[in-house]
């Protein structure tokens, strides 16, 4: 099997996985309102929630097996395009810190409840997605200096 193949498998896979854990957390979630109807006024944004969060899942795994795919296979400089996916990467994890706080707000709005672990949780997964968010940027710059670099020195190359 072609190392590519493989890759596009894992991706497939990894996207399968996530599609039936998402499921099950859906299957856990309509128990849940089953057992407190006071929720319901919840479950939409539970449910949108919950797929929103798995899609998002899905775009991480699969553009992070790409860029590993491009960086392990790159036989010259790192692609442009890896640039690109670092670059929405960075992007989803910030989306995903800020709708999180929104959907955390709502929930909380709506419900009027306040664990402590609701909130740790919330914390938790904010600096997550910050974190990552922030060691996308260094990564960025390196591929990108990296480019321009290999760039200028060809130019100087052929002026030479």
């Amino acid at each position: 099997m072609k190392p590519k193949t493989a890759l596009i498998a894992l991706q497939v896979g990894l996207v399968c996985l996530v599609v039936v854990a998402t499921a099950i957390f859906l299957e856990e979630l309509e128990a849940g309102f089953e057992k407190w109807p006071t929720l319901i006024g919840i479950r939409p944004l539970a449910v949108f929630s919950v797929v929103l969060a798995g899609v998002m899942i899905s775009l991480i795994l699969v553009a992070l097996v790409f860029v590993l795919q491009e960086l392990l296979l790159a036989k010259g400089p790192v692609p442009r395009i890896v640039l690109s996916v670092l670059r929405f990467l960075r992007v989803l994890f910030v989306v995903s810190a800020f709708y999180s706080v929104i959907a955390f707000s709502v929930f909380w709005i709506q419900t009027g409840l306040m664990h402590p672990t609701l909130f740790v949780t919330e914390v938790l997964l904010c600096v997550i997605s910050v974190a990552a968010a922030a060691f996308l940027t260094p990564c960025i710059r390196n591929v990108r200096n990296d480019h321009y670099r290999i760039n200028e020195n060809q130019t100087l190359g052929k002026s030479g």
